[in-house]
């Protein structure tokens, strides 16, 4: 699993997602790590973390116009993402993630946003 780079661990991410790889997407998250479970309601720690990757795992998304920011240990991630409905359509929107760069040189998402516009 490379997370060398904060984009390196959001394609992590997205691949173990995609691939119904539990354990591998909570490894890209810090243990007490924010995630937006829906518009206004977050919620920390595993448990939280867990269901996210749960409920994002069983959709059909896909992201692009990925840009990251980095200041020393700390980067903001932001891309656009589509989300396919069927025969309903699609949704598009923004995500944020801010990653922090662990003492083992990994990079780990701190807070998940997937609701920013």
């Amino acid at each position: 699993m490379k997370r060398s780079t904060p984009l390196d661990t959001v394609a992590t991410l997205v691949e173990a997602r995609r691939a119904g790889d539990a354990a591998t997407a909570f490894a890209c998250y810090a243990p007490d790590a924010v995630v937006m479970l829906q518009p206004g309601e977050s919620g920390d720690g595993e448990a939280a973390i867990r269901a996210f990757i749960a409920a994002v795992g069983a959709l059909t998304l896909s992201f692009e116009r990925h840009e990251v920011l980095e200041h020393g240990d700390t980067a903001l991630h932001t891309s656009r993402y589509t989300l396919d409905l069927g025969e309903k359509g699609t949704i598009s929107g923004r995500t944020a993630d801010v990653l922090r760069r662990g003492p083992d040189g990994a990079w780990r998402i701190v807070i998940d946003n997937a609701f920013v516009g």
